[in-house]
């Protein structure tokens, strides 16, 4: 889940890097008003789907995996079952 929220955001700021090279390579000067755009429309709507990724929608996912090759299901540990288990 943490892997999936990090993979999100490391990508809007690689684009964040693509789009800055981007603009500085067209001759574009860079403003503090250009350098929030591009974040805004970048990393912002990545943070708002990480932040909809939760243990449900994670649990979904294994799920629906798990009905697609016909495998157990309902053996995915809970993070309160690791949690548990660990302590």
């Amino acid at each position: 889940m943490a892997l999936d929220k990090t993979r999100l955001i490391s990508e809007s700021l690689d684009s964040v890097i693509i789009a800055i090279n981007a603009l500085q390579s067209a001759g574009i000067t860079l403003t503090q008003e250009i350098i929030e755009s591009v974040v805004k429309k970048s990393v912002e709507p990545a943070i708002q789907k990480a932040n909809q990724i939760t243990e449900a929608t994670v649990n979904q996912q294994l799920h629906a995996q798990d009905a697609a090759k016909n495998s157990w299901t309902n053996e995915d540990p809970r993070s309160t079952a690791v949690k548990a288990e660990v302590h």
